[in-house]
């Protein structure tokens, strides 16, 4: 008979690191599992990476680049994915947005991310540099229309 088992599980959310919600689930999930079995239950949450939490206005800001410089045709919204990254400690600081960028021939292979046998179709590139740089560009000239009507110094009338 077994005295002590360890299963380490790795768990994803989509929600700010900083919440437990999943973890208080989990946990009263677990243990009441294995209570009818007389099994202590004991349940260690080491935190990894952040989810990616895309802001909403730099959302719409990528989305509407991407309806100018390529199309409305252009462009799928995609559910949030449930893999690991590096971008979402960024996005714990300071508000942004993470697009993804469709990099295959029409009809071709369909690659896992990170394989060495990768192979964008080149124009995709060209077409994900134009949509940023056209963000961009937008992200300038609304911070420059705010800082602008800011500045502006309301006149008084004499009366």
């Amino acid at each position: 008979m077994y005295q002590k088992v360890q299963i380490v599980k790795a768990v994803s959310v989509f929600r700010d690191a900083g919440e437990r919600s999943e973890e208080i689930a989990l946990d009263e999930v677990v243990g009441q599992v294995a209570a009818p079995y007389g099994v202590d239950v004991r349940m260690d949450h080491i935190r990894g990476g952040p989810p990616v939490g895309n802001a909403e206005g730099e959302t719409a800001l990528i989305e509407a680049a991407a309806r100018r410089e390529l199309g409305a045709r252009a462009i799928q919204l995609t559910p949030q994915s449930m893999g690991g990254e590096d971008f979402a400690w960024f996005l714990q600081h300071v508000p942004g947005a993470m697009m993804r960028l469709g990099t295959r021939e029409p009809g071709g292979r369909t690659y896992d991310l990170h394989q060495s046998d990768y192979a964008p179709q080149e124009e995709a590139i060209r077409c994900g540099v134009q949509v940023m740089a056209s963000a961009a560009l937008r992200a300038v000239r609304l911070r420059v229309r705010e800082l602008t009507d800011a500045a502006q110094v309301p006149e008084r009338s004499e009366g």
